[in-house]
């Protein structure tokens, strides 16, 4: 690997960034996240020269995992914006997922992302061989951040949770439920709006109705994206990402009602990709 390796890996919310220089420890960097399905060229293109003013020189190669990059066509967005502002570099576009299985460090298993979206895979060899959700906050993303905001503000607004918790959401986001509705509604990044609530919501695990909406939706999540993948029963599913790590316990009690084992959990997948491609054998995958 000749000179630096940038290493992006992104959701919806936010990117980290690894500057991996040979020889030195990884400098992290953050940008907004670069979902291409969700925002416009113009604002991935202005992100992507933002970080290159922050990094201290240019990099030789970049991998890159987001989510949304669904195809060829998400793919090329990145690899402009990327070709744009590091010139020279050699730079591949890969999805989350694949980010999420390579960041596990094993050679082969079940993993299941979990922060703004959802999605399952199995993997083998550091590459994705079947794949189960990742549809978007609208049609999936079971017992993601942005699924959990939207669970919540929808059995707030039908008075299915106590008033107490109304209260609480409307000091967290400091408007009234119908305007934060109608802000979600407006924005572009709802599903990050929505999974903005995921700390408060977090927060009120104790309760016992809290306990059950977030339970409720792991448990779809397990049913229509794991058990299809699984192998047998007993198998860990390693879970991937911020969401899953916070909701952690969620998660198991899911999991292993289904007869799945919960696996390791890693919040940040950048470090360990910085791990995967130090490698013998990784650096230029």
């Amino acid at each position: 690997m000749d000179g630096a390796l940038l290493i992006g890996e992104s959701g919806s919310t936010k990117c980290e960034w690894r500057w991996c220089a040979p020889g030195a420890e990884a400098q992290p960097f953050r940008s907004a996240g670069l979902n291409p399905n969700i925002l416009p060229e113009a604002a991935i293109d202005a992100a992507i020269r933002g970080l290159a003013a922050q990094l201290p020189g240019l990099p030789g190669q970049i991998r890159f995992y987001g989510s949304g990059i669904s195809g060829p066509p998400q793919a090329e967005v990145l690899i402009r914006a990327l070709a744009g502002a590091f010139p020279g570099a050699e730079a591949r576009v890969h999805t989350d997922l694949l980010a999420a299985a390579r960041a596990t460090l094993r050679s082969e298993g079940l993993v299941l992302i979990l922060g703004t979206g959802s999605n399952a895979c199995r993997h083998a060899g550091g590459e994705v061989t079947v794949r189960r959700g990742g549809h978007g906050y609208l049609f999936g993303d079971e017992g993601s951040g942005a699924d959990l905001g939207k669970a919540w503000l929808s059995a707030l607004l039908y008075g299915e949770l106590p008033a107490d918790l109304a209260d609480a959401t409307e000091a967290f986001t400091g408007m009234p439920l119908l305007v934060f509705r109608g802000a979600v509604y407006r924005d572009a990044r709802p599903n990050v709006r929505l999974a903005s609530l995921a700390p408060l919501i977090c927060g009120q695990l104790a309760r016992a109705e809290v306990r059950a909406l977030v339970q409720a939706r792991m448990r779809l999540l397990v049913q229509r994206c794991v058990l299809p993948l699984a192998a047998g029963p007993g198998e860990p599913a390693d879970i991937v990402g911020s969401v899953g790590h916070y909701f952690r316990g969620a998660v198991s009690e899911a999991l292993e009602a289904a007869g799945v084992r919960a696996g390791q959990s890693i919040p940040v997948p950048a470090d360990a990709l910085v791990q995967y491609h130090r490698l013998p054998g990784n650096q230029d995958r």
